[in-house]
């Protein structure tokens, strides 16, 4: 392994004289180094532990850790061919918590978007918000905050029809709500969808605001029937 050898103490001298090495220097002996190790170094083990190893019957992955500050103290594991190592299960276990947390995150977020007890406000930049008694009034009132020519030129659909149709509200069912003269809001959606049509308006045009799903906390059985009694 003398080409090896020569390398690391000739990146050794240069550290010790305090002379600075250029990254892309660095990056060409570091290069250098591990390909040497693989040259040199695994030959080396190959051929001290080949009869060793001949013992063993299955396969079997090991895994060195070799610390030259303590070169006396250095550990060998090993694993079955198959088998995951201690980082794995813990990375393993770790990204099935993560991916718990994000189902329970999900199913909560849908179940107050789908909820007939949530309503949707809006804040906007300069601190103001914008909040009606259902999500529906808010959705309408926001379209009409923000001009219901410009939201109409976003070509929004819901259902495989405009957003926002042109109608005289002879025929509508009470789920499309009046914007102006003779344009009327789709409304007949979930919360969620509400939301989500809101929130193409805010990128689409600009709007300096974001979104909050509200519960409504409604009173309790006791508490309703004390007030009736009132």
């Amino acid at each position: 392994m003398a080409n090896l050898s020569q390398l690391i103490d000739a990146r050794r001298t240069l550290e010790a004289q305090g002379i600075s090495i250029a990254n892309d220097v660095d990056k060409q002996i570091k290069k250098e180094e591990d390909r040497l190790i693989q040259e040199e170094l695994y030959r080396a083990m190959r051929n001290a532990l080949r009869d060793t190893l001949s013992v063993l019957d299955q396969p079997i992955t090991f895994t060195l850790h070799y610390d030259p500050a303590n070169p006396s103290t250095y550990t060998i594991e090993h694993r079955r061919t198959g088998e995951l190592s201690s980082e794995e299960e813990a990375a393993q276990r770790e990204a099935r918590e993560a991916r718990r947390l994000k189902r329970k995150a999900s199913a909560l977020e849908q179940a107050l978007s789908s909820s007939s007890i949530t309503r949707l406000r809006i804040v906007y930049a300069d601190g103001t918000s914008l909040e009606e008694k259902s999500a529906a009034d808010t959705f309408r009132a926001f379209v009409q905050k923000s001009g219901v020519d410009q939201v109409r030129d976003l070509g929004l659909k819901l259902n495989k029809e405009p957003l926002i149709i042109e109608s005289d509200g002879k025929e509508l069912a009470s789920s499309f709500k009046h914007l102006e003269k003779n344009y009327y809001l789709q409304t007949g959606s979930p919360t969620g969808i509400k939301q989500k049509f809101i929130q193409r308006i805010i990128d689409g045009l600009g709007i300096d605001a974001h979104i909050e799903i509200v519960p409504i906390v409604k009173p309790a059985k006791k508490e309703r029937a004390r007030r009736r009694k009132k």
